[in-house]
């Protein structure tokens, strides 16, 4: 019944974003993949019935101690996923994961035009809502469903600055830049 249902979708709903894992190999490119993560992150903070886990409290735990991540920090499902770039397409595989049970609950692949992975981290934040029955007004939708910009370019940009160090000076000149 659906009764029996809510406790485990309320332990679910605090959930864990681990860092995706680069399948290109290129160094050069690990701050695209570092981004997807953050902006997929961001995009599932929009919505209010889930709890997100701290970034720093996450990177703690290595991707294989999910069950670690429930009994220490309390997480009830977990996001993980890859990231291949080819030319001008990614690939980004997405996966939500029942820590108690270790099983898929969602998982989706998408294949996108370097232009077009924003569109990624909308459709995952709203998937995995619905997958964790988290209920979303029509506000909150809105909020979610719009993109942080329609420009890849300049997305790209903010991604290369945001690896560099703030604290040094000459790379926080180049960041602005």
């Amino acid at each position: 019944s659906r009764g029996t249902d809510a406790p485990a979708d309320e332990a679910r709903r605090v959930v864990a974003v681990l860092p995706f894992h680069d399948l290109t190999g290129d160094a050069s490119r690990a701050y695209f993949v570092a981004g997807v993560t953050e902006e997929i992150r961001g995009q599932l903070t929009k919505v209010s019935a889930l709890r997100l886990l701290g970034r720093s409290a996450v990177q703690r735990y290595g991707n294989d101690d999910l069950r670690q991540l429930r009994s220490e920090l309390g997480a009830g499902s977990a996001v993980e996923g890859t990231v291949r770039i080819e030319g001008q397409r990614a690939r980004v595989s997405v996966e939500l994961i029942d820590t108690a049970t270790e099983r898929t609950l969602w998982s989706e692949q998408y294949d996108r035009t370097l232009d077009d992975v924003l569109s990624v981290q909308t459709d995952v934040a709203l998937r995995i809502a619905v997958a964790l029955n988290a209920t979303l007004g029509p506000e909150e939708r809105t909020r979610v469903a719009r993109p942080p910009t329609t420009n890849a370019e300049a997305y790209e940009l903010y991604l290369r600055s945001q690896e560099l160090s703030a604290g040094e000076r000459q790379q926080n000149l180049r960041a602005i830049e």
